[in-house]
């Protein structure tokens, strides 16, 4: 048994015939047929069931199909790993980043890591957490920096930091007198913006508090939220590192006191997946600079 036979059977499955295989793998039927029938013999056992008309494994078979798959991902693992401690300290991390945190905190830290390792190169890949989650999960990027709470146990998951939502917008929609914190009671009074990510973590806690929110504008991004408070639209919430994007504009900002509605800054990546080294060296770097 070789790497090349158990190529073949696992093209021979994923392909559904022989035949079909034969075409993914750029050869003719005859030697594919004879490959996978050496390897039976070796093995002492039936792979395939032959008396139906479409490949079904047999128990021997579905066995051999999952070790098969675990082989070929760590040789295709160890090639990309080798090649990584060939090229050094160089080549490109594919980050994920929610937009509450991209446009803060990220640029800070990209800038002390790209100034330690100047030869990396980076993809950036925007979207709400649960995209992100779902790339991740899928290999697409090889981090992400998303915003708890959120689900994800299969996933690797590193704390970076903890904050509270704030409140922004134009006094007008405060009712006096002011304190330096605002509640949900007072804040639905006014009218909202925030983002769907918040949106039914917020309707939630206004309901356990016995009131009813007015939302004048649900939307899809942080940056939005932010803007559209400071144009005096109403009032947004949004994670407290995101005020830095507030252009200069007359808006009041404060603290939400329901602790609830605390969130987190946080890296996730696959548990079991290999890494690049330049992605490994990124997540170790961010996790010591954040104290993790």
């Amino acid at each position: 048994m070789d790497i090349r036979q158990l190529r073949y059977f696992t093209t021979i499955v994923q392909e559904g015939n022989i035949s079909n295989a034969a075409k993914a793998l750029n050869m003719s039927q005859p030697p594919l047929s004879t490959q996978i029938r050496l390897l039976e013999e070796e093995l002492g056992c039936g792979l395939f069931d032959r008396n139906t008309r479409h490949i079904r494994l047999t128990g021997a078979g579905e066995i051999l199909y999952e070790r098969a798959n675990a082989i070929l991902d760590l040789l295709s693992d160890t090639r990309t790993e080798l090649n990584d401690y060939k090229k050094g300290l160089s080549g490109t991390i594919r980050i994920g980043i929610v937009s509450s945190v991209g446009s803060t905190d990220f640029t800070r830290w990209i800038m002390d890591f790209h100034g330690r390792y100047p030869d990396i190169r980076y993809a950036l890949t925007e979207g709400n957490t649960y995209d992100l989650v779902g790339r991740t999960r899928s290999s697409q990027i090889d981090l992400a920096l998303v915003r708890t709470p959120f689900s994800a146990p299969d996933l690797a998951f590193v704390p970076l930091k903890e904050e509270t939502l704030v409140a922004i917008g134009r006094d007008s929609f405060y009712r006096p007198p002011f304190s330096p914190e605002i509640s949900l009671q007072e804040l639905a009074h006014a009218p909202l913006i925030t983002y769907r990510r918040w949106e039914t973590i917020l309707r939630n806690a206004f309901q356990t508090e016995g009131v009813s929110p007015d939302f004048i504008c649900i939307n899809d991004d942080a940056r939005t939220t932010v803007y559209l408070a400071g144009a005096g639209l109403g009032v947004g919430i949004v994670p407290a590192s995101v005020v830095p994007l507030a252009f200069p504009a007359p808006v009041t900002i404060r603290p939400v006191s329901n602790t609830s509605l605390a969130t987190g800054i946080s890296m996730i990546y696959r548990k079991e997946a290999y890494l690049p080294a330049v992605a490994r060296l990124f997540i170790d770097f961010t996790a010591s600079r954040n104290g993790t």
